[in-house]
This record gives C-alpha cells, sequence and structure tokens, in this order.
C-alpha cells in the first residue's frame, strides 16, 4: 500500500495550498490561466486545499522520511 503524498503550493497572492503531490503541475497551470484571465470561477484549489500557513503542520517523525 502507497501512502499519498502530499506537497504545499503558494498563489500569487500569498495564499497556501495543501494539495496531492502528483497535482503541482496541474496546480501551476490552473493558476497561470486564472491570473492571465483573471477568471477563478474554475479553480477547484481555492475551496478545496486552501490551508494555513506551512508553519502551523507538524510532521511526525519527519527525519525517517530522509
Amino acid at each position: 500500500m502507497s501512502e499519498k503524498r502530499w506537497c504545499f503550493r503558494k498563489d500569487d497572492d500569498g495564499h497556501n495550498y495543501l494539495i496531492p503531490a502528483e497535482m503541482g503541475q496541474k496546480f501551476r497551470d490552473d493558476m497561470e490561466v486564472a491570473y492571465a484571465t483573471d477568471d477563478f470561477g474554475g479553480v477547484e484549489w481555492v475551496d478545496q486545499y486552501c490551508c494555513d500557513s506551512p508553519e502551523g503542520f507538524t510532521f511526525t517523525a519527519p527525519e525517517a522520511q530522509r
């Protein structure tokens, strides 16, 4: 069983997102289009993955993941 991997991303306005790692490129592509067109209506990231600052998260035994 493989674990789902997550990563933090930040948009151009400084909002933080915690997204599935495999969706990193889609996040960049979607945000690039949204900022270029000023249309965020079709961007699922805002409601689904927006989060507090990464400093607010903790992880158990990160040294074991190196």
